[in-house]
């Protein structure tokens, strides 16, 4: 069904805003040794290094909600399914920031909106690679077999391996894929 979802990734900038309200927690500082060679503004570059749970207070604070893995795929690959935001052809360095073989598109991550040509069916930017997104939903390695086909909310039980057997959620989805993360895992 029809839900709202912005446009682009959130900048540091912005989440500094919500941490300088007294909302939102510190990121977590250590992990910023991996996106040592940042390029832009540091306040216009995506957020990185926030937990789920900061990413939802987050997200409340703004008025909103994290996605389903649904509503995320749906905004990303339109209502048509594409492969990519674009369609099915394969991307190339200058369709997103992601690690195109064996090299990197970028050393680490770019500033939001940086690749305009490349939105999705719905406007979209930056839904390939550059800064891996949570979504409000549970990972279970089997959910695509049995989750309703219209709007799918996250399962009740899961298993991260097809072969185990359900158990309590412990992981979240993710998506879009990171400076990174390869082509097949942007997917």
């Amino acid at each position: 069904d029809a839900f709202r979802i912005d446009q682009q990734e959130t900048s540091m900038g912005d989440y500094n805003d919500c941490v300088d309200a007294g909302v939102c927690s510190q990121r977590d500082g250590e992990c910023n040794s991996i996106y040592s060679n940042w390029k832009g503004d540091p306040d216009l570059l995506p957020v990185v290094c926030v937990t789920h749970s900061q990413a939802q207070t987050y997200c409340e604070w703004r008025g909103g909600r994290l996605p389903t893995e649904a509503e995320w795929e749906k905004a990303a690959r339109g209502e048509e399914g594409a492969t990519f935001p674009w369609g099915q052809r394969a991307p190339l360095c200058e369709d997103g920031n992601f690690r195109f073989v064996s090299w990197y598109c970028q050393q680490s991550v770019v500033e939001v909106g940086s690749y305009p040509e490349t939105t999705t069916a719905f406007g979209l930017l930056d839904t390939l690679g550059n800064a891996w997104e949570w979504t409000a939903d549970y990972y279970d390695a089997t959910w695509y077999q049995v989750a309703p086909r219209t709007n799918p909310m996250s399962p009740e039980a899961c298993a991260i391996d097809p072969l185990q057997s359900k158990g309590d959620c412990t992981r979240r989805v993710i998506r879009g894929g990171g400076f990174n993360a390869t082509e097949q895992n942007t997917r």
